[in-house]
């Protein structure tokens, strides 16, 4: 964390500039005044380093994340429209979807 605005200014700077030097690695992170937790479930040992740079990250951000699980929303919304045409056709023709047998 800065202890004033020029050393913030510079924090900004070099963070951003990070981002630009990595902006075409997606196994990068770039993050500034970020608090770390080196230790997963122990929050007593952290850090918050002026810029941080990952490589080779092992984790997706909350962002990709959060788009995987729409993602996943929607497939599994779109596979339960299918089930549900499947079904009525299934009943038009006289046959008990519930109770199928190969």
């Amino acid at each position: 964390m800065s202890d004033n605005t020029k050393q913030f200014r510079w924090i900004i700077t070099i963070k951003e500039n990070l981002e630009l030097l990595f902006a075409e690695e997606p196994q990068v992170f770039v993050a500034g005044d970020l608090l770390w937790y080196p230790v997963e479930g122990n929050n007593k040992i952290r850090l918050a380093p002026d810029a941080m740079v990952v490589f080779d990250r092992p984790f997706l951000s909350f962002v990709e994340l959060d788009q995987l699980r729409q993602q996943a929303t929607e497939r599994a919304e779109q596979a339960e429209q299918l089930v549900e045409k499947l079904s009525a056709k299934l009943r038009e023709l006289g046959i008990d979807p519930n109770n199928l047998s190969i």
